[in-house]
Protein backbone atom coordinates (compact mmCIF):
# COMPACT_ATOMS: atom_id res chain seq x y z
CA UNK A 1 0.00 0.00 0.00
CA UNK A 2 2.89 2.00 -0.08
CA UNK A 3 3.30 2.66 3.83
CA UNK A 4 6.98 2.04 5.70
CA UNK A 5 6.38 -0.28 8.59
CA UNK A 6 7.04 2.86 10.80
CA UNK A 7 3.95 4.68 9.79
CA UNK A 8 2.11 1.24 10.12
CA UNK A 9 3.24 0.91 13.46
CA UNK A 10 2.19 4.75 14.67
CA UNK A 11 -1.27 4.10 12.91
CA UNK A 12 -1.36 1.12 15.14
CA UNK A 13 -1.00 2.97 17.84
CA UNK A 14 -3.33 5.86 17.47
CA UNK A 15 -5.98 3.37 16.69
CA UNK A 16 -9.31 3.86 18.99
CA UNK A 17 -11.84 1.57 18.73
CA UNK A 18 -14.58 2.69 20.99
CA UNK A 19 -16.22 -0.28 23.56
CA UNK A 20 -12.97 -2.65 22.92
CA UNK A 21 -11.21 -2.60 26.32
CA UNK A 22 -12.41 1.27 26.56
CA UNK A 23 -11.51 2.77 29.96
CA UNK A 24 -13.21 5.82 31.09
CA UNK A 25 -13.43 8.04 34.26
CA UNK A 26 -16.85 8.95 34.82
CA UNK A 27 -18.18 11.39 37.35
CA UNK A 28 -21.20 10.60 39.23
CA UNK A 29 -23.27 11.09 42.43
CA UNK A 30 -20.88 9.04 43.92
CA UNK A 31 -17.88 10.61 42.98
CA UNK A 32 -15.25 9.99 39.74
CA UNK A 33 -15.75 5.89 38.60
CA UNK A 34 -13.71 4.11 36.75
CA UNK A 35 -15.84 2.08 33.79
CA UNK A 36 -14.53 0.38 31.30
CA UNK A 37 -16.89 -0.62 27.93
CA UNK A 38 -16.33 -4.03 26.06
CA UNK A 39 -18.61 -5.42 23.33
CA UNK A 40 -17.13 -8.75 23.84
CA UNK A 41 -20.05 -10.97 23.16
CA UNK A 42 -18.48 -14.53 22.57
CA UNK A 43 -16.12 -16.67 24.65
CA UNK A 44 -13.38 -15.26 22.82
CA UNK A 45 -13.86 -12.16 23.28
CA UNK A 46 -14.84 -12.52 27.02
CA UNK A 47 -11.47 -14.53 27.19
CA UNK A 48 -9.38 -11.96 25.52
CA UNK A 49 -10.94 -9.21 28.15
CA UNK A 50 -10.33 -11.55 31.03
CA UNK A 51 -6.79 -11.75 29.61
CA UNK A 52 -6.83 -8.43 29.10
CA UNK A 53 -8.14 -7.26 32.56
CA UNK A 54 -5.59 -9.81 34.41
CA UNK A 55 -2.50 -7.63 32.51
CA UNK A 56 -4.27 -4.01 32.78
CA UNK A 57 -5.75 -3.93 36.44
CA UNK A 58 -4.59 -4.95 39.40
CA UNK A 59 -5.30 -3.50 43.25
CA UNK A 60 -8.82 -3.92 42.19
CA UNK A 61 -10.85 -4.21 45.96
CA UNK A 62 -14.38 -4.83 44.01
CA UNK A 63 -15.56 -5.30 40.43
CA UNK A 64 -18.94 -5.01 39.09
CA UNK A 65 -19.57 -7.01 35.34
CA UNK A 66 -22.78 -5.32 33.95
CA UNK A 67 -23.36 -8.01 31.30
CA UNK A 68 -26.37 -8.27 28.72
CA UNK A 69 -25.80 -10.87 25.62
CA UNK A 70 -28.41 -11.51 22.89
CA UNK A 71 -30.44 -15.22 22.61
CA UNK A 72 -27.84 -16.07 20.27
CA UNK A 73 -25.03 -16.40 21.93
CA UNK A 74 -23.27 -18.82 24.07
CA UNK A 75 -23.83 -16.81 27.07
CA UNK A 76 -22.65 -20.03 29.55
CA UNK A 77 -19.16 -20.57 27.88
CA UNK A 78 -18.66 -16.72 27.42
CA UNK A 79 -19.52 -15.87 31.14
CA UNK A 80 -17.68 -18.76 32.24
CA UNK A 81 -14.51 -17.09 30.50
CA UNK A 82 -14.71 -14.30 32.90
CA UNK A 83 -13.98 -16.20 36.19
CA UNK A 84 -10.49 -16.34 34.58
CA UNK A 85 -10.22 -12.86 35.81
CA UNK A 86 -8.01 -13.72 39.17
CA UNK A 87 -9.31 -11.21 41.90
CA UNK A 88 -6.71 -10.38 44.29
CA UNK A 89 -6.45 -11.37 47.86
CA UNK A 90 -9.78 -10.01 49.76
CA UNK A 91 -11.62 -8.75 46.40
CA UNK A 92 -15.26 -9.11 45.41
CA UNK A 93 -16.61 -9.75 42.04
CA UNK A 94 -20.14 -8.58 41.92
CA UNK A 95 -22.45 -9.07 38.66
CA UNK A 96 -25.48 -7.33 37.61
CA UNK A 97 -27.24 -8.57 34.79
CA UNK A 98 -29.32 -6.59 32.71
CA UNK A 99 -30.99 -6.20 29.07
CA UNK A 100 -29.53 -4.19 26.34
CA UNK A 101 -33.32 -3.50 25.18
CA UNK A 102 -32.72 -5.44 21.82
CA UNK A 103 -35.50 -7.80 20.76
CA UNK A 104 -33.19 -10.89 21.14
CA UNK A 105 -31.74 -10.23 24.55
CA UNK A 106 -31.59 -13.10 26.43
CA UNK A 107 -33.76 -12.40 30.24
CA UNK A 108 -31.43 -11.04 32.66
CA UNK A 109 -32.84 -13.40 35.33
CA UNK A 110 -31.14 -16.59 32.74
CA UNK A 111 -27.93 -15.20 33.36
CA UNK A 112 -27.92 -14.50 36.87
CA UNK A 113 -29.20 -18.23 37.33
CA UNK A 114 -26.61 -19.72 35.26
CA UNK A 115 -24.03 -17.29 37.30
CA UNK A 116 -25.38 -18.63 40.50
CA UNK A 117 -25.52 -21.96 39.74
CA UNK A 118 -20.96 -21.49 38.97
CA UNK A 119 -21.07 -20.40 42.32
CA UNK A 120 -21.03 -16.64 42.05
CA UNK A 121 -23.00 -15.18 45.11
CA UNK A 122 -23.42 -11.41 44.40
CA UNK A 123 -25.40 -11.50 41.32
CA UNK A 124 -28.17 -8.66 40.89
CA UNK A 125 -30.95 -8.30 37.85
CA UNK A 126 -32.22 -5.01 36.99
CA UNK A 127 -33.36 -5.20 33.61
CA UNK A 128 -33.02 -1.38 33.22
CA UNK A 129 -29.57 -0.83 31.42
CA UNK A 130 -29.36 2.82 32.86
CA UNK A 131 -31.00 1.50 36.44
CA UNK A 132 -28.33 -1.28 36.60
CA UNK A 133 -25.30 1.27 35.97
CA UNK A 134 -26.23 3.25 38.53
CA UNK A 135 -26.63 0.01 40.77
CA UNK A 136 -23.03 -0.58 39.62
CA UNK A 137 -21.63 2.85 40.81
CA UNK A 138 -24.10 2.66 44.05
CA UNK A 139 -21.98 -0.95 44.71
CA UNK A 140 -18.80 0.47 44.26
CA UNK A 141 -19.69 3.28 46.47
CA UNK A 142 -19.80 0.89 49.22
CA UNK A 143 -16.01 1.09 49.07
CA UNK A 144 -13.51 2.50 47.54
CA UNK A 145 -14.13 3.81 44.36
CA UNK A 146 -10.52 4.45 43.22
CA UNK A 147 -10.47 0.77 43.98
CA UNK A 148 -13.12 -0.38 41.44
CA UNK A 149 -14.27 -0.96 38.42
CA UNK A 150 -17.42 -1.30 36.45
CA UNK A 151 -17.39 -3.46 33.31
CA UNK A 152 -19.75 -3.25 30.88
CA UNK A 153 -19.85 -6.01 28.36
CA UNK A 154 -21.83 -8.88 26.03
CA UNK A 155 -23.62 -7.03 24.38
CA UNK A 156 -22.75 -4.04 20.80
CA UNK A 157 -26.58 -3.31 21.96
CA UNK A 158 -25.80 -2.56 25.75
CA UNK A 159 -22.75 -0.56 25.28
CA UNK A 160 -23.82 1.36 22.59
CA UNK A 161 -26.92 2.25 24.34
CA UNK A 162 -24.64 2.82 27.79
CA UNK A 163 -20.95 4.83 26.36
CA UNK A 164 -23.45 7.97 24.73
CA UNK A 165 -24.61 8.82 29.03
CA UNK A 166 -20.65 8.09 30.11
CA UNK A 167 -19.20 10.06 27.36
CA UNK A 168 -21.92 12.22 25.46
CA UNK A 169 -20.18 10.49 22.22
CA UNK A 170 -21.88 7.68 20.41
CA UNK A 171 -20.32 4.96 19.26
CA UNK A 172 -20.15 5.82 15.18
CA UNK A 173 -19.64 4.12 12.11
CA UNK A 174 -17.54 4.97 8.74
Amino acid sequence: LGFSETEVHTGLRKVRWPGRCEELHVVSSQGQVRVMLDVAHNAEGMGALAEELNQRVNGLRQIVFLVSMLDRKDYKNSLEQLLNFKLSSGSKRHWICTSSGHSQARRPETLAAYLRGLGEQDVLVEENPEKALQSASELLSMGSLEEGLIVVLGSVFLVGKLRPLLTSQPITTL
